[in-house]
Parts: structure tokens; C-alpha cells; sequence
């Protein structure tokens, strides 16, 4: 049995959170958006056979997929025409924005998306 003072303070006994950050885990599980840079490489930019290949891997996802060329315009990532329009061409930087409950796996397999630098055959 424990014996308290009245006057002593109580701290809670769950264990000490880590101060290091686990890479894009914390902000995952927070709610808070996962971001990445990306560079568009390919010569022939973003056209219709990566996009479509970027938005079929993005709805599979649970989590909302956002594309962002601008500051302070959001593309949604689901959406073939929305990243049609924004006309991405090489060398282009766009931020890729994910968040839901499979943020982290979704941010990466669309990310290697965006990223590809060969052209496609």
C-alpha cells in the first residue's frame, strides 16, 4: 500500500513518451497530414499514363490524397482531370499530401509514383 503526503504531487505512472520522432508516424497518428516534396523528372511530365497510374493507386487508399503545385491549392489526388489541369512538366516541385488511417504506406507507393524518372514505354 502506498502512502501519500496531502501536499505531494501525483504524476501519472504511464510511461515517458519518446522525444524522438518516429519519421512520419507521430504525424499519422495525430491527424495531422503526412507531406512529401516531390520533383517531377520524367521529360515528358505529368501526362495521362502517370496520372492514371497515380489515381488508381490513390483510391485505394482510405486515406484523402491532395497534389499541391501552388500555394494554397489543393488538387485532389483521386481525381485524373484535377491533376490533368495543373500541368506538371519536368522539373516541376509538387507536394504530395496524405492523410487517413493508411497515410504512411499510401504516401510512399504514390510518392515512388510521382517520382519515377524513366519515361514510359
Amino acid at each position: 500500500m502506498e502512502v501519500r503526503h496531502p501536499d505531494s504531487v501525483v504524476t501519472s505512472q504511464q510511461p515517458p513518451v519518446a522525444t524522438t520522432p518516429l519519421l512520419m508516424l507521430d504525424a499519422a497518428m495525430n491527424g495531422e497530414p503526412l507531406r512529401r516534396m516531390i520533383t517531377i523528372t520524367n521529360p515528358q511530365g505529368l501526362h495521362m499514363r502517370p496520372i492514371t497510374q497515380f489515381v488508381e493507386l490513390a483510391t485505394q487508399f482510405k486515406s484523402d490524397v491532395f497534389v499541391i503545385k501552388d500555394p494554397g491549392k489543393k488538387i485532389d489526388g483521386k481525381s485524373a482531370f484535377g491533376l490533368l489541369e495543373m500541368v506538371a512538366e519536368q522539373g516541376c516541385q509538387l507536394e504530395l499530401e496524405v492523410n487517413g488511417p493508411d497515410a504512411e504506406e499510401a504516401i510512399a507507393a504514390l510518392a515512388n509514383v510521382l517520382a519515377r524518372s524513366a519515361p514510359e514505354e
